[in-house]
């Protein structure tokens, strides 16, 4: 027997509904690239009503203005590796040029929404993500988040109040995370916001990765500074954020004035 999960316009079953994060209804939306695909390509709905839904929370304002304020605050603290972001990801836009983005406002490849009605994750790393650019998560409903609703960092043996409506930015692919229960009756959705890391290797490569060597990945990860040492190199410290942050800014006044935008 299917399980079904109906709320609001919508009905969720399969692996919209059961999932390794645990069981709550989700809907991921944007570009997509891994799990045996041979190239990228923008998600697909199975059903009707989910594209409808999509299209409605993506022209929602409030959710297009959480969407950008998570994206301005990854280029505030990692300054670095938003800049990095950046240029691979108009490289792959460059190559698939029907790729799209959920926001215009954000950088970020894919969002999920998480519909609930109790976003509870087990613990669990988003391994296709890529490491350095940060996922934001955003907790919406109504519940008390001195109570529950805390987000959980494993690796670092910490917990933290995320009340509903606030945004972190962490490492889903770098760190174990997921987030405490809820009480009964209270209500907690989320929104999420992610860089595909095989979207990043695409643009690094210019091919698919299954179909680069060992050897030339060692080669091409040095030329582009994509290897793991080059990634954790664009991790600013607070000594250095400030001028970090100056430098990508003029990186990117650069690049529009030549776009003449």
């Amino acid at each position: 027997m299917v399980q079904e999960y109906k709320g609001g316009r919508g009905s969720f079953s399969g692996n919209l509904l059961d999932h390794r994060r645990r069981k709550f209804a989700a809907l991921s939306i944007g570009a997509s690239y891994g799990g045996g695909q041979k190239l990228p390509r923008n998600l697909a709905f199975k059903r009707a009503a989910h594209k409808g839904i999509s299209e409605r929370l993506l022209a929602n304002p409030h959710i297009q203005r959480i969407a950008g304020y998570a994206s301005e605050g990854f280029a505030y603290y990692f300054p670095k590796s938003y800049h990095h972001v950046c240029t691979q990801l108009r490289t792959l836009h460059r190559m698939f040029p029907h790729l799209r983005w959920p926001f215009p406002n954000s950088i970020y490849t894919g969002v999920t929404f998480n519909f609930g009605p109790k976003t509870v994750s087990l613990e669990h790393n988003d391994y296709s993500n890529y490491p350095t650019a940060p996922c934001s998560i955003t907790p919406l409903g109504r519940f008390d988040a001195a109570r529950g609703g805390h987000l959980i960092l494993f690796d670092l043996g910490i917990f933290v109040q995320l009340p509903a409506y606030r945004t972190a930015l962490i490492s889903s692919a770098g760190l174990r995370h997921g987030n405490t229960p809820i009480r009964s009756g209270e209500i907690r959705l989320s929104f999420t916001q992610w860089i595909v890391g095989g979207l990043m290797r695409m643009a690094a490569y210019g091919r698919p990765a299954g179909t680069v060597t060992d050897a030339e990945r060692r080669r091409l990860e040095a030329e582009i500074d994509e290897g793991w040492e080059a990634q954790a190199g664009r991790l600013s410290n607070w000594l250095e954020l400030d001028d970090d942050q100056e430098a990508v800014y003029r990186a990117e006044r650069e690049y529009d004035s030549s776009r003449g935008t």
